[in-house]
């Protein structure tokens, strides 16, 4: 989370009418016209939780559905815009049986790749959010402690599972895989309930409502 003082604020508000925070530090009775804390570690579990809902997502308008016709299985895998901990390295000579890793080239075919995935292989980040939106099968590989702290959250909701970095990575990630894909009909659709009350698109409409209504 970034810190943000008054006389920073002020400077802005010569420029712009109105000011939206998003996982801000602020000073007390800080000028901001709507604060809004999707991913705040300064929260307990159960607000963490509440929050993530106000989250706006990349992916809000790129949600389809998808036709089923594939042979192998993909696994969508992206770490960030910058891979702090080299993960993809660590898994670029994974081998798994009728498996397909997909990495992403473009912006143009991330989300396109992510839907059509039998699972996400990501880090920490707003990527793990995307993929629970969704609807996706997930083993996230934190970067970050501040990611951690979130992922344990939504681990404990049963709506992911974390591989963390260790000397036991890549046996543990390859049964982690394993175990993912071979997940029942049932256990995905349980899944997939779940993941729908963490956050889903009329929640991501609802925050942008509020940052609309500043204007109006």
């Amino acid at each position: 989370m970034t810190r943000v003082n008054n006389d920073f604020l002020k400077r802005i508000k010569k420029s712009f009418r109105k000011v939206v925070g998003i996982d801000l530090l602020v000073d007390k009775n800080a000028k901001i016209d709507l604060h809004i804390d999707p991913l705040n570690n300064n929260f307990n579990n159960t607000k963490k939780l509440q929050n993530f809902k106000y989250n706006i997502l990349p992916s809000i308008y790129e949600k389809k559905k998808i036709l089923n016709k594939k042979k192998h299985k993909k696994i969508f895998t992206f770490f960030g815009g910058y891979d702090f901990k080299k993960i993809k390295k660590k898994v670029l000579n994974l081998k798994v049986a009728n498996t397909k890793f997909l990495f992403p080239s473009t912006k143009k075919i991330f989300y396109e790749q992510m839907q059509n995935s039998d699972l996400v292989l990501c880090s920490g980040g707003l990527t793990v959010f995307d993929a629970i939106y969704l609807n996706k099968i997930v083993i996230a590989v934190p970067q970050y402690e501040h990611q951690l702290k979130n992922l344990k959250v939504l681990k404990k909701n049963e709506v992911i599972s974390i591989c963390k970095i260790n000397s036991y990575f890549k046996n543990n990630l390859l049964k982690l895989i394993e175990k993912s894909l071979n997940f029942t009909y049932s256990q995905k659709l349980a899944i997939k309930t779940k993941q729908k009350k963490i956050i889903s698109k009329k929640s991501q409409i609802q925050t942008l409502e509020k940052i609309y209504e500043l204007y109006v």
